[in-house]
């Protein structure tokens, strides 16, 4: 059955109710969001211990103590055997198949969450968010959607999407799996989450007026609060009232550090930043070969790490227009980096490079980016 078969034939599905309850106080990992980055279709995310990723429907733990990789699970099934699916999602079944989706993982409370197409021989399909703990084991069924989303996102219990039909933006909380439209305030689209330590701001634009603006949700009644607005766009990382924006200029990209009153902190030039904690902003240049920059919130140069000489431009990896041989900063662990490469040998692979000693470690090559490449 065809990918695009599957979604034609949706119906509207019911929500499974799990058995474990979801603690609505922890917040998601704001340093590993990966949405900052030049490159769709990653699957790769972290917990305070560990990082995490799925290639081609197997599911991973990279030990970066040891510095290898472990095979946890394998996501795909097909009548209760694993099976291997081809790119355009031909298969043929009996009675019954799950197929991870390689467009959303990520690690929240120390459990797994990824999406998967699920269809049985009566025709009954759909897609479903899933749970497993940090094992790869004990796979719950936390929610079925009745449409097909875009933009995931979890923090404090709650699911957050984009219906791809309609642009609607929902909230669904993942213990009641009650499901409530966020209503856009007039003339704004939605264009990104903005997680911090103590909540979650969302970041709508006024074409019209090209305008950016963040609001803080409520997770009481769902509402929105107008908190900043700039010229151009935010970025998804914010730290103590502390926000990236962007100003498009002439001839150049500004990028700047501001707080709630919209005073300017630091401002940057030719530099994509993506991420801010209590130290430290974490950046990369916008120019080809690319360099991963930490910065104070003085705007000093804190470490530089240039890419390897190993690594060539792909087409899959694009800055401003041009090809270039890494991704953006798809998150901070530790004192590391994570990022996509493409060595010349190898092809694309995930990385963690060391900021403050420069060492560059591959986490595996993906087999999966590597087939959405060529």
């Amino acid at each position: 059955m065809k990918k695009g078969l599957l979604i034609g034939l949706l119906l509207l599905a019911g929500c499974t109710q799990t058995s474990t309850k979801i603690d609505e106080s922890i917040p998601a990992n704001q340093m590993f969001t990966g949405m900052n980055t030049n490159i769709s279709k990653i699957s790769i995310s972290a917990t305070d211990d560990a990082i995490y990723y799925i290639d081609s429907g197997t599911l991973y733990v990279y030990d970066d103590a040891m510095q290898e990789s472990l095979k946890l699970a394998d996501l795909n099934y097909i009548d209760d055997e694993v099976v291997s699916v081809s790119q355009d999602y031909e298969l043929e079944y009996e009675k019954y198949f799950d197929i991870m989706d390689g467009e959303y993982f990520q690690c929240y409370g120390g459990s797994l969450y990824y999406i998967s197409y699920y269809g049985t021989i009566e025709g009954e399909n759909g897609l479903m968010l899933n749970r497993l703990d940090s094992e790869g084991l004990n796979k719950e069924v936390v929610y079925t959607f009745d449409t097909v989303p875009d933009k995931m996102f979890i923090t404090y219990g709650h699911l957050f999407y984009v219906d791809t039909f309609t642009q609607e933006v929902f909230v669904v909380n993942l213990n009641s799996k009650e499901k409530t439209q966020i209503i856009e305030p007039e003339g704004q689209r939605f264009l990104r989450y903005v997680p911090s330590q103590d909540g979650l701001y969302l970041n709508m634009y006024n074409q019209s007026t090209n305008v950016s603006t963040l609001y803080a949700f409520s997770f009481d009644d769902y509402s929105l609060e107008n908190v900043i607005s700039a010229p151009d766009y935010f970025l998804a990382s914010s730290y103590d009232s502390n926000f990236i924006y962007y100003e498009i200029q002439a001839d150049k990209i500004l990028a700047h550090v501001v707080n709630e009153a919209g005073d300017v902190r630091t401002t940057f030039e030719h530099t994509v930043m993506e991420y801010i904690d209590d130290q430290y902003i974490y950046a990369t240049s916008a120019e080809s070969p690319l360099k991963f920059q930490v910065y104070d919130y003085d705007g000093t140069l804190v470490y530089e790490v240039e890419a390897s000489e190993s690594f060539v431009p792909s087409n899959s990896l694009d800055l401003n227009g041009s090809k270039v041989e890494v991704s953006g900063i798809i998150g901070v662990f530790k004192d590391t980096l994570v990022v996509v490469a493409n060595d010349k040998n190898d092809g694309l692979g995930y990385y963690t490079v060391n900021y403050k000693t420069g060492e560059w470690t591959k986490i595996a090559t993906s087999s999966y980016l590597n087939a959405l490449d060529n």
